[in-house]
């Protein structure tokens, strides 16, 4: 089914090419379209790329969505070779939503995200143990992370944080996190949100995504309260407290610059001035969280 899928003609056009990952719309002679990916695990070098945290998006789809139970894009066909995945999703037709964001889209995602941590929690289980470790972050990815960070700038306090924070959210549980929840990967579709591009997805015990959601609402005067409201409502959460939301940023923050530091030097991108204003952002959590724990 698959060679035969990938035999046939397409056109094919571009949207968008990294230093580890290509994407390409196809289109068939009778217009039938499909979203095809490429990731390179290894570069024209033989050396390994840099992919997020060491991420495989088809490995996502298949081990960690789809046992999980979780909405996500069907895929239609897929195939490997070595250091290489290649893997077609079905294209859904609607408004990406970094085109024309509204608070509409932050409004439903909230209830996207809030029903991935519920069913995400609920279903923990049925993904395998090794899938599990390679996308949990744990305390010793954070601190490893953190390790990296440091020779770029000050992270005083972080470690034990870190540290402190592991200990205490033990007795919470451990869900999916998309952990990319921007206007670009969110698809408005027939009055619904379809998440897209799930490779830096990792599990945690963390409400990251939501602060991802919450950092866009100024973007488009959306009532904050609203977003919060909706996640905790379609996640069946009594209470959301600053402190947890904080935290959620702030694990959020530390991978994300982790990550923009990997990439300096590559596609021409301004990575190393985008972990600057991860850091500040990092800082700021830090700081309230500091003050409410007093």
């Amino acid at each position: 089914m698959n060679d035969i899928f990938f035999d046939k003609n397409f056109n094919r056009k571009i949207l968008k090419k990294w230093v580890s990952s290509q994407t390409s719309m196809l289109t068939e002679n009778n217009g039938v379209t499909y979203i095809e990916k490429i990731e390179n695990q290894v570069n024209d070098s033989g050396q390994s790329s840099i992919v997020p945290y060491g991420s495989d998006e088809l490995e996502i789809y298949e081990n960690i969505l789809t046992p999980l139970k979780v909405e996500h894009v069907h895929v239609v066909a897929s195939k490997r070779k070595q250091g290489e995945s290649k893997f077609v999703l079905e294209y859904i037709d609607g408004l990406t939503c970094s085109d024309a964001p509204q608070a509409i889209h932050l409004y439903k995602a909230a209830l996207k995200i809030g029903d991935l941590y519920r069913t995400s929690r609920n279903n923990i289980s049925c993904v395998n143990e090794t899938t599990f470790q390679k996308y949990y972050l744990s305390k010793e990815k954070t601190l490893n992370h953190l390790y990296e960070i440091s020779k770029a700038f000050d992270i005083s306090g972080l470690v034990s944080f870190t540290s402190d924070s592991y200990e205490k959210y033990s007795k919470y549980p451990i869900f999916l996190n998309h952990y990319d929840m921007h206007f670009k990967n969110m698809i408005y579709s027939k009055g619904d949100i379809r998440i897209i591009d799930w490779a830096t997805a990792q599990f945690s015990p963390f409400y990251s995504d939501l602060y991802v959601l919450l950092r866009q609402a100024e973007q488009v005067d959306a009532d904050i309260s609203v977003i919060i409201d909706n996640y905790k409502n379609s996640a069946g959460l009594a209470e959301l407290t600053e402190e947890e939301m904080l935290v959620g940023r702030i694990f959020w923050c530390i991978p994300a610059i982790h990550w923009l530091l990997e990439l300096q030097g590559t596609d021409n991108v301004p990575f190393y001035e985008w972990a600057e204003d991860e850091y500040t952002s990092l800082l700021t959590a830090f700081r309230r969280y500091k003050e409410i724990s007093a």
